[in-house]
């Protein structure tokens, strides 16, 4: 069984007492991946959560013939995979790999932390306030990624003159 200490190291449980950690403890398991290896795929149905102890996972948003863009490098205390609290009809929208060897992670079971809130409607509700937070967190960073992209592509270089740059912007 997964240590209260180790889960208090995930940024999304910092917060959470100790008798639902004892119910979170049930669901986790310790996984170290090697550089490389894949936790899952892009648009893929999951159902675990995947908390970054130690290492680095890098998320990666597949383009056309083989091309990748990388759209965030999680790091500990970084929890991935939060599309498995959602519906069957929902999907990964990246693959997730490890960048640095080794790299531990906690998988938490979706079921067990559904079980939680059909018990506990306050913690519902407040894991619910940290998940949107993280979601328009991950989204803010993927629309900077994105917009980084798009300046540094070759054929808006020829077009735009001048040095824009999102560096200068505030988010």
């Amino acid at each position: 069984m997964i240590q209260e200490s180790l889960l208090k190291k995930i940024d999304i449980l910092k917060e959470v007492n100790e008798d639902i950690l004892n119910e979170i403890q049930k669901g986790c398991q310790l996984k170290t991946l090697n550089k490389g290896e894949i936790l899952f795929e892009y648009k893929s149905r999951i159902s675990s959560l995947y908390m970054i102890l130690d290492g680095r996972v890098e998320l990666i948003l597949p383009i056309k013939d083989k091309t990748e863009l990388k759209i965030y490098e999680a790091k500990a205390g970084d929890t991935i995979g939060l599309s498995s609290l959602l519906d069957d009809s929902c999907h990964t929208i990246y693959t997730a790999r490890c960048s640095k060897a080794p790299t531990q992670v906690i998988e938490l079971k979706a079921e067990i932390l559904k079980e939680i809130f059909n018990k506990d409607i306050g913690f519902a509700y407040t894991f619910s306030k940290i998940l949107l937070k993280e979601f328009n967190t991950q989204k803010v960073r993927q629309n900077i990624i994105f917009l980084n992209t798009i300046l540094d592509h070759p054929a808006l270089k020829k077009v735009v003159k001048g040095p824009y740059t999102l560096n200068n912007l505030a988010v």
